[in-house]
């Protein structure tokens, strides 16, 4: 029997400032040093941060650094799957922070139902209410075993797919050969479908357990042409899910409501920000070529945007964006 029980994967690059809390949180969860191994991929930083991991390494031994060259996160969090020894896998940030002692009833849970997937819940704070202290009473916890594809189609918010809101059984990442494809952002919403649609005992419950550091400069914020080309790799990934893992109707369904939030996601970038107004078509053909006949019928909204979408998206955008010029003006 596997007696490490709990592998956690952060990639660092450049977070000098936040890793040494994000790891010190680690160590408040109530699970024994030998029941967990904490995997930092040190993907090229050029900060502190290495030095700073390096210092508490020789504090802990159950602390595994490995360097690599900048790759970005998707890569160093497949190398950790790869390196991981225990029973279950939690993907953190290296900004983040999880409750005290919260890690311990996501992971009895997990190992309890013996899931392939847990799903819980998470508490977005700035860094002043997370040097403050956050506290937590959790309410009456509903355990109720699904497959995968149920909770997709159930608990799946194309908006909030975040990877460490789980914990991912390792065996089953491992033998559907399941990891990150390499982009720099999105990959998270690929992976998470892609997990669900495989996994056969899944469960969602209403803990917070993890605390996202928000930041001026998310990805949603700092949205530029490189990630808008990732998104549509990220749809291309998940239209080709659509068309090769047999799916229920509703999973079908629910995989295509997917589809269209990131399509309305990216043309709402396209028609409200002037850096990116100009690439537009350029964006828009790369997309088509990638997913050719992208179109939506489930209502009419999604008609008239797949129409416009297909037949007319610079008329499209450039209506929308002298709207919203008009209106942030």
């Amino acid at each position: 029997m596997n007696k490490l029980k709990l592998s956690i994967i952060i990639p660092v690059y450049n977070v000098e400032k936040y890793i040494k809390e994000t790891i010190g949180s680690i160590y408040r969860q109530g699970i024994p040093n030998e029941e967990f191994e904490i995997i930092l991929i040190n993907d090229g930083s050029t900060d502190q941060s290495l030095s700073i991991i390096n210092d508490l390494v020789s504090n802990y031994d159950n602390i595994t650094v490995v360097n690599q060259t900048n790759q970005g996160p998707s890569i160093a969090r497949n190398k950790g799957i790869q390196l991981a020894r225990g029973e279950y896998i939690h993907f953190m940030d290296s900004d983040d922070v999880v409750l005290d002692l919260s890690l311990k009833f996501m992971l009895d849970t997990a190992i309890k139902h013996q899931l392939d997937i847990l799903k819980g819940d998470y508490i977005k704070a700035n860094n002043r209410k997370i040097e403050k202290g956050i506290k937590y009473k959790p309410q009456e916890i509903i355990c109720k075993l699904k497959t995968g594809e149920q909770g997709f189609v159930e608990d799946n918010d194309p908006m909030y797919c975040y990877i460490w809101m789980h914990l991912f059984k390792r065996d089953f990442l491992l033998n559907n050969n399941l990891g990150f494809i390499n982009i720099g952002c999105f990959e998270d919403t690929a992976f998470i479908i892609h997990t669900y649609l495989r996994a056969q005992r899944y469960m969602a419950i209403p803990y917070k357990f993890y605390i996202y550091r928000r930041h001026d400069t998310s990805i949603m914020s700092t949205m530029n042409l490189k990630k808008l080309y990732n998104m549509n790799v990220t749809i291309q990934y998940i239209q080709r899910l659509s068309n090769e893992m047999p799916l229920s109707p509703i999973g079908e369904q629910k995989i295509r409501f997917n589809l269209f939030a990131s399509l309305k996601v990216s043309l709402w970038y396209l028609s409200h920000h002037r850096s990116l107004y100009p690439h537009r078509m350029e964006v828009i053909n790369d997309l088509k070529k990638k997913v050719p006949g992208l179109y939506f019928k489930g209502s009419l909204k999604q008609h008239l945007v797949s129409f416009c979408y297909t037949y007319i998206p610079d008329l499209y955008i450039r209506i929308r964006y002298l709207l919203a010029t008009k209106k942030y003006d």
